[in-house]
């Protein structure tokens, strides 16, 4: 008989974000150094594991969540800049090269999402005649595994590995929430904005490492926002002037319009470093044209968000092995069951998901729903999260069946 997972419901453990008297939500744009990097993770993974299942009909053991984009090293000037030194985007980790006789194009593969991401998040084709790759990965043979778990010598090998050692990989503590706050809401539909060909048509040459940082006290929301110029497009600081000019009343606009979805009073300030004779100019429209560093994990939580309010996970899903990474699938499963428990029941928690490593998927070591209020649906919470984590092995499909950068894609141009 398998072991039933510790299920713990606490009433009264969590306050949810938008009932706290001061919340802080930040969100690190689609052209942030550290968001391209899990972009990239998750697209090489993606896209290694369908090319896998395409050639021997099983994904390989692999990782990719130490991906790390370094800056270019760039003069800057008005109209224009020029590259001494290219971005480097570095894949770390360990993967398995070859099946049998069937070789895995690691290099090709990684390649491909790096150019593919940072074209899409920059909106800036030539970001890639001036960004090399590299690709440190290893095989490795560990004593913990099978022999063969990075090299295995046929398809039979890999078949037999995979149905012996698909238990989770890692000990770990993965967090979920429920239902955006407006405050939380507000930041994300507000980076989307900026993004958005309506914005971008209205002041020419914005980039798109843009961040956008919420610090709401009681009714008043402080409001700063970072908008970055292409140099290119920016021919002298009058001009500069007039487009963060003409930015501040689109977003002022933007706020107005937002002003009756709970976000209370605004406070706005656009790009508070600049001084005259400065300004927010970035080659390729993202800071990593101008020396900045990206790494996976650093940046948006699985959210989309960085909400100091909630519990965060140190973890990194992007980049790990979606077929028994726990980082990956208990971050899924954990935002997966606070969204049923408030889709079903009606009900704010906060959910945190750990596991041992060498348990089965489905038997995470404990399930913790912490809960704003007391409430009288106890064994329905406990059923609705038992019958979540039963489905924790085909979590692994799902995402398989879901192409990162698409989804990203779709998220923009639904905004």
């Amino acid at each position: 008989m398998l072991a039933t997972p510790r299920i713990v419901v606490a009433s009264g453990n969590v306050t949810t974000p938008a009932a706290r008297s001061t919340e802080i939500v930040e969100r690190k744009g689609l052209g942030h150094p550290d968001t391209m990097a899990d972009l990239v993770a998750e697209t090489f993974c993606h896209r290694y594991a369908r090319h896998c299942l395409d050639t021997v009909g099983l994904v390989p053991n692999h990782s990719a969540d130490k991906v790390t984009l370094a800056g270019a090293d760039t003069v800057v000037r008005l109209g224009g800049y020029d590259v001494i030194e290219p971005v480097g985007a570095y894949y770390f980790g360990k993967v398995t090269r070859q099946v049998g006789g069937v070789l895995m194009p690691v290099e090709e593969l990684f390649e491909g999402a790096v150019d593919d991401v940072l074209t899409f998040a920059t909106r800036c084709p030539e970001i890639t005649q001036h960004t090399t790759k590299h690709v440190r990965a290893v095989v490795g043979h560990p004593l913990d595994h099978h022999p063969g778990y990075y090299q295995p010598v046929s398809v039979d090998q890999l078949r037999s590995i995979m149905s012996t050692e698909r238990f989770a990989n890692d000990t770990v503590a993965c967090s979920g929430g429920a239902a955006r706050s407006p405050v939380e809401q507000f930041v994300l539909d507000l980076e989307r904005h900026l993004q958005g060909i309506g914005f971008r048509q209205q002041i020419p040459g914005t980039g798109s490492d843009i961040k956008v940082l919420g610090i709401r006290h009681e009714g008043a929301l402080d409001l700063t926002v970072c908008l970055p110029f292409h140099p290119e497009q920016v021919t002298s600081w009058a001009e500069y002037d007039d487009h963060l000019e003409h930015a501040h009343k689109l977003v002022s606009d933007f706020i107005s319009d937002r002003a009756a979805h709970g976000v209370g009073s605004v406070e706005l300030h656009l790009n508070g470093r600049d001084v005259p004779g400065r300004g927010y100019l970035a080659p390729f429209g993202t800071c990593l044209g101008k020396g900045d560093v990206g790494a996976v994990g650093r940046g948006n939580r699985y959210s989309g968000l960085i909400s100091s309010s909630r519990a965060i996970s140190v973890e990194a899903p992007a980049g790990k092995n979606v077929m028994h990474h726990t980082g990956k699938l208990y971050t899924v499963l954990a935002q997966s069951i606070a969204d049923r428990l408030e889709a079903e029941l009606g009900i704010d928690s906060e959910v945190i998901v750990t596991s041992r490593v060498g348990q089965r998927l489905d038997q995470p070591s404990s399930v913790v729903v912490n809960l704003g209020e007391a409430v009288t649906q106890d064994q329905d919470v406990r059923e609705l999260v038992a019958a979540q984590v039963a489905g924790a092995n085909g979590l692994s499909e799902r995402l398989l069946a879901r192409d990162p950068l698409a989804d990203v894609r779709a998220d923009y141009e639904a905004a």
